[in-house]
């Protein structure tokens, strides 16, 4: 009997131990919750990017950097990429909202049918693959894993995901070193670097300069955010057009000019040192435009002061 209940006893445990490896978590983090997908994002070096429209943007690791080969490997935005990554190995599964081919569709987490479908490789190996589909609720989404049935609802946005090139672009591909800037050239002023600073070419002698408002100018001209790269055959109105240079030591003169684009609320955007063009918001140009002459001097304090109660005037 006692040889039974052993027997028995050992069976059982058997049976326990092959559950719990059939329905254990695929992937755990350092915490003991399932990822949605196992893969280290260091190990990372490409990524594909595909949506429901047909849109698809790839990004490539090269030299510690990422690039879009389709852009003629232009700078992607190494943070952002980053931070996908880092979001992407450290989605929760939790317990799956549907398994089935069909609830697939509906939840559109398809092979066939999604609104997002992320390819990380290394080299030739696939490392991981995720579709995102609608979302059930505020910031969140469902999410499969490209190698298991089960679906789940994950706290994630698919614009965090977008498939466009515009979406990853480095945004600050023109900036320089303020300090390295000697001149600034603006249609309707000018500034020259002195020891004390930029300073107007034609600063006059009761005239002040505005050191604040002086380093905020330059730090605005030498790193101007671009919107995005445009698209081949763009139109735009040379009529509508902007200029200013910035005199950079080592470099020399740089030459920036902004021409409207043709139905579109952006600037072309063509530097003298960049073979490709950019396009820039409105926004941005506008604020170059405001700048003036008088917005970069100190006010005069005490040029409207009261006269000494104790003076008296000849009768």
């Amino acid at each position: 009997m006692k040889k039974a209940i052993v027997l028995l006893s050992i069976l059982l445990l058997g049976q326990i131990v092959l559950s719990l490896y059939i329905y254990r978590p695929h992937h755990l983090d350092s915490t003991g919750v399932e990822n949605l997908v196992a893969f280290a994002p260091n190990q990372v070096d490409q990524i594909l990017i595909e949506d429901d429209q047909q849109h698809k943007v790839a990004l490539r690791l090269r030299d510690g950097h990422w690039q879009i080969p389709e852009a003629d490997s232009f700078s992607a935005d190494d943070a952002a990429v980053g931070t996908l990554l880092s979001r992407l190995s450290t989605l929760q599964a939790g317990w799956p909202v549907a398994t089935t081919a069909d609830a697939a569709s509906h939840f559109k987490v398809a092979d066939d049918a999604f609104v997002r479908r992320l390819t990380l490789s290394r080299g030739d190996q696939t490392l991981a693959r995720l579709y995102l589909g609608s979302a059930p609720g505020f910031r969140k989404i469902y999410a499969r894993a490209g190698d298991r049935a089960d679906i789940h609802s994950v706290r994630f946005n698919a614009f965090d995901a977008n498939a466009q090139i515009n979406d990853w672009i480095d945004k600050h591909p023109l900036k320089v070193a303020e300090p390295s800037i000697s001149g600034i050239t603006l249609p309707t002023f000018s500034l020259v670097r002195q020891a004390k600073g930029l300073v107007l070419n034609d600063l006059q002698a009761n005239e002040e300069m505005d050191g604040d408002a002086t380093a905020a100018l330059a730090e605005s001209l030498a790193d101007i955010p671009i919107a995005g790269l445009p698209e081949q055959g763009i139109a735009a109105q040379p009529d509508d057009a902007f200029e200013f240079s910035l005199t950079i030591q080592g470099k020399g003169k740089l030459d920036y000019r902004f021409i409207k684009v043709t139905n579109g609320v952006d600037y072309l955007l063509s530097v003298s040192d960049q073979k490709r063009r950019f396009l820039v918001s409105a926004t941005t140009v506008d604020h170059i435009k405001s700048l003036t002459r008088d917005k970069l001097l100190a006010s005069k304090e005490g040029a409207h002061a009261e006269m000494p109660t104790n003076m008296t005037t000849e009768p």
